[in-house]
Protein backbone atom coordinates (compact mmCIF):
# COMPACT_ATOMS: atom_id res chain seq x y z
CA UNK A 1 0.00 0.00 0.00
CA UNK A 2 1.11 3.54 -0.76
CA UNK A 3 0.12 6.49 1.38
CA UNK A 4 0.04 9.74 -0.61
CA UNK A 5 -0.07 13.14 1.06
CA UNK A 6 -0.55 16.53 -0.62
CA UNK A 7 -0.01 19.88 1.05
CA UNK A 8 -2.81 22.49 1.06
CA UNK A 9 -1.60 24.32 -2.03
CA UNK A 10 -1.11 20.95 -3.82
CA UNK A 11 2.35 21.83 -5.11
CA UNK A 12 4.07 19.14 -3.02
CA UNK A 13 3.38 15.45 -2.69
CA UNK A 14 4.90 12.85 -0.37
CA UNK A 15 4.51 9.11 -0.84
CA UNK A 16 5.13 6.77 2.07
CA UNK A 17 5.38 2.99 1.81
CA UNK A 18 6.85 0.07 3.68
CA UNK A 19 9.89 -1.64 2.20
CA UNK A 20 11.29 -4.88 3.61
CA UNK A 21 13.87 -2.94 5.64
CA UNK A 22 11.74 0.02 6.75
CA UNK A 23 9.69 2.94 5.55
CA UNK A 24 10.53 4.78 2.32
CA UNK A 25 9.52 8.36 1.66
CA UNK A 26 9.41 9.93 -1.79
CA UNK A 27 8.75 13.62 -2.30
CA UNK A 28 8.08 15.78 -5.33
CA UNK A 29 7.70 19.56 -5.47
CA UNK A 30 6.48 21.60 -8.41
CA UNK A 31 8.20 24.90 -9.20
CA UNK A 32 5.04 26.31 -10.81
CA UNK A 33 1.43 25.23 -10.69
CA UNK A 34 -0.10 22.47 -8.63
CA UNK A 35 -1.12 18.86 -8.90
CA UNK A 36 -4.67 18.51 -10.21
CA UNK A 37 -6.21 15.99 -7.89
CA UNK A 38 -9.63 14.49 -8.53
CA UNK A 39 -12.43 15.75 -6.32
CA UNK A 40 -12.38 14.01 -2.95
CA UNK A 41 -15.34 13.90 -0.60
CA UNK A 42 -13.70 13.40 2.77
CA UNK A 43 -10.08 13.08 3.85
CA UNK A 44 -9.30 9.67 2.34
CA UNK A 45 -9.77 8.59 -1.26
CA UNK A 46 -8.62 5.37 -2.90
CA UNK A 47 -6.46 5.80 -5.99
CA UNK A 48 -5.10 3.24 -8.42
CA UNK A 49 -1.40 3.07 -9.12
CA UNK A 50 -1.85 4.08 -12.76
CA UNK A 51 -3.88 7.14 -11.68
CA UNK A 52 -1.09 8.15 -9.29
CA UNK A 53 1.46 7.72 -12.05
CA UNK A 54 -0.57 9.93 -14.40
CA UNK A 55 -1.01 12.53 -11.68
CA UNK A 56 2.75 12.66 -11.02
CA UNK A 57 3.42 12.98 -14.78
CA UNK A 58 1.27 16.10 -14.88
CA UNK A 59 -1.93 14.75 -16.39
CA UNK A 60 -5.09 16.40 -15.12
CA UNK A 61 -7.33 13.54 -13.98
CA UNK A 62 -10.41 15.76 -13.82
CA UNK A 63 -10.24 16.66 -17.54
CA UNK A 64 -8.00 13.84 -18.86
CA UNK A 65 -5.49 16.15 -20.50
CA UNK A 66 -1.78 16.68 -20.10
CA UNK A 67 -0.73 19.96 -18.50
CA UNK A 68 1.74 22.19 -20.30
CA UNK A 69 5.34 21.50 -19.25
CA UNK A 70 7.14 24.18 -17.27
Amino acid sequence: ALFVFFNRSANRVKILYWDRNGYCLWAKRLEKGSFRRPNVYGKVAPMRLNELSLLLEGIDLTHHQRLTPV
